[in-house]
This record gives structure tokens, sequence and C-alpha cells, in this order.
């Protein structure tokens, strides 16, 4: 059995669990019927399914890892088997990095942005992409201790404090939630 970010009972062994990571995330999918999500650094897709089977109109999952991206598509096809229906949720291999730096900007109603954006040599510009990419609501889970800054995790001299980001692009902080492992997880709607 492998090694991955999800613990998925007879595919792969990890050190989190789906029902771990859905904390927090409850009132997004309540609202997410009928809209399109963009769930940044998705691993193996787990809550992208979770929120397509909510009734999302579209999920699109990016992760930079190829191997977790494989097992995505595989858990995609389990959840369409178990269903009985398509899915529509996608999650493709790219580096987030790389699409920001290429501005390249289709809109979402939501988008999520998981304990992700300290993983990027700039978070700054992950915060931004961020705001440009969402229509309505941005729900983010902060590295455990933060409130809003965000520093990098593999260049510790990035930096950024999200709540200036996202007031600035025109967004106001709607409710914050507890996360998994302590994260918070704040919730910010387009103004």
């Amino acid at each position: 059995m492998s090694e991955g970010w999800f613990n998925i009972p007879g595919t792969q062994k990890g050190p989190r669990t789906l029902q771990e990571q859905m904390l927090g995330l409850k009132p997004a999918l309540e609202e997410t019927y009928g809209k399109t999500v963009l769930d940044l650094g998705c691993a193996e897709g787990l809550i992208a399914i979770e929120f397509a089977k909510r009734g999302a109109s579209l999920v699109c999952g990016i992760d930079y890892n190829p191997d977790l991206i494989a097992t995505a598509a595989k858990e995609i096809e389990k959840a369409n088997e178990h269903t009985g229906k398509f899915l529509p949720v996608g999650c493709i291999y790219a580096d987030l990095s790389e699409v920001i730096e290429e501005n390249y900007h289709q809109q979402f109603d939501i988008v999520l942005a998981l304990a992700v954006l300290h993983k990027l040599n700039d978070p700054e510009a992950g915060a931004k992409f961020c705001a440009a990419s969402a229509k309505s609501l941005i729900v983010i889970r902060l590295p455990f201790g933060s409130t809003g800054t965000i520093r990098g995790k593999h260049n510790p001299k990035a930096k950024c404090d999200v709540r200036e980001i996202f007031k600035e692009a025109g967004f106001n902080r709607e409710r914050k939630e507890i996360g998994p492992r302590g994260e918070w997880v704040q919730y910010w709607r387009r103004a």
C-alpha cells in the first residue's frame, strides 16, 4: 500500500482522514449546489469529490504531485460508480506557482485554498490569485497559529497578510471556523 496525503482504506496510508480535513467546510458545502468550485492543492481529490457530491456544477482540483493526481482520477472513478452518476469533478496536474505566474484566471464561484498558500514560494501571489479567481467566496485554511499572516514554508522571507490582500480585492471576512489540527478556516465573501 502506498503512502499519500489522505488515508484511503484499501488504497493508501496517509496521515489525514477525509473526516478530519472536512472540519470547518460545512458552510461552504451548504452553498455549493449549482456553483463552480476551484480546489487549489487538491491532493487525492477527496474534498473536491465531496463538493461534487453536494451538487456543484463543476469542481476543478489542481495539484503539483502526479501521484496524487493519479490517485484522484481513481477516486473520482470510484465515486462515479458508487453514486451511479457522473460527478462533474476533475483534478489536474499543474504547478500552482506556474499557473499563478502565467496569470491564468478562470473565475469560479468558490475558491478553496486549504493549507496550500504557505507552501508556495510567493504566498502573496497565491492570495492575489485566489482573489482574482473567486466570483463570490474564498475559503482559506491557514497554517496552525496564523490568523491571516502567511510565511512561506520553503521561502521563509516570503510572507503576506491575506486579510489585507482580500480586503483590497473587495472581500470581507464573513466567518471563521475551527479546522483540522487547530487550524483556522476563514470565509471571505466578495462585497
